[in-house]
C-alpha cells in the first residue's frame, strides 16, 4: 500500500497543453528564426554577420568567434570550412540541432495530443540530454 502511494507520487503525468506547449513554441520559433538568418548569411557573402561585442571592446577573439559563419557553412554542408573557422562550433551546432529538433518535435507532439497526459520520465530524459550536452559543449569550448 505504502509502495503504491510512493510509486504514484513519483510517476506523475504532465499535461501537454498550456505552458509546456507555449515554451516549446517559443523556442521552435526562435530556432526557425536563427535558421532563416543563417540561410540569409549563406546566400549573401557580403553580409557582415553579427559583430562580436567581446572582440570590439577587448580587441581579441572570444572562444565563440566565428560561430555564425561556421553554422552557415554547416547548413550548406561545408563542414571543413566551418571547422576551420572555429573547431568548437561543430559541437555547438550538434547541440543546437538537437535542441531545435526536440523543441519542434515536442511542439508538434503536444499540438496533436494536448488532451493526453505524458509520463514525466520522457520530458525528464529530454531535459537531461539537453543539460548534459550543454555542459559538455561549454566545457569543451572553455577548457580546451
Amino acid at each position: 500500500m505504502f509502495l503504491n502511494r510512493l510509486k504514484n507520487k513519483y510517476h506523475k503525468k504532465i499535461h501537454l497543453g498550456g505552458s509546456f506547449f507555449i515554451f516549446n513554441q517559443v523556442f521552435a520559433f526562435f530556432a526557425l528564426l536563427v535558421l532563416t538568418y543563417l540561410i540569409y548569411l549563406n546566400y549573401n557573402e557580403d553580409a557582415g554577420g553579427i559583430q562580436c561585442l567581446y572582440k570590439s571592446k577587448l580587441g581579441k577573439e572570444c572562444p565563440t568567434c566565428g560561430f555564425t559563419r561556421s553554422f552557415a557553412d554547416y547548413i550548406s554542408f561545408q563542414f571543413e570550412s566551418g571547422i576551420r573557422r572555429n573547431e568548437a562550433s561543430f559541437y555547438y551546432f550538434l547541440f543546437s540541432c538537437y535542441f531545435a529538433l526536440s523543441r519542434c518535435g515536442w511542439s508538434v507532439f503536444s499540438l496533436f495530443f494536448q488532451k493526453k497526459k505524458l509520463q514525466d520520465k520522457y520530458i525528464k530524459w529530454d531535459i537531461t540530454v539537453l543539460v548534459v550536452l550543454f555542459i559538455w559543449v561549454n566545457l569543451y569550448i572553455f577548457l580546451f
